[in-house]
């Protein structure tokens, strides 16, 4: 026999998907009761209309009251996004430590001024002189 909630699940008909009540149909959950965790022991979860639901992977509860508010941001988006932004981050600070390091060996080679000296780089031999007899 097909319960209230069944129904409400699979043809969203929710008269009678609590208690024989009118309710609203929240998800499936593992029956810990039922032994293995395939998709067969998962039971549906309803809740009364003036509820709202809280459920977890093995349980099914109906609050009355207030809703809690929920948050704007899907935490797998949240994740995802972090995760691909993580790797330019890091990326990036590489990047600037490199070029932080050539400049550094940069002023070391041309004595702070930042550019090189002409006659610095090239060794002026002096003028030969006249052999003294």
């Amino acid at each position: 026999m097909v319960s209230g909630c069944e129904t409400c699940e699979t043809t969203g008909q929710c008269a009678q998907a609590y208690h024989d009540q009118k309710g609203k149909y929240c998800g499936r959950y593992f029956d810990p009761g039922q032994g293995n965790y395939d998709a067969q022991a998962t039971l549906p979860c309803c809740c009364p209309v003036q509820s709202y639901c809280k459920m977890s992977r093995y349980s099914c509860l109906c609050h009355v009251g207030e809703s809690p508010p929920s948050s704007p941001y899907d935490p797998d988006q949240v994740m995802a996004v972090l995760s691909s932004i993580l790797p330019i981050i890091i990326l990036l600070c590489c990047a600037c430590c490199c070029i932080s390091a050539c400049f550094a060996a940069s002023k070391r080679r041309t004595g702070g001024s930042g550019r090189y000296d002409e006659y610095d780089r090239v060794s002026n031999p002096s003028p030969p002189t006249a052999p003294s007899y």
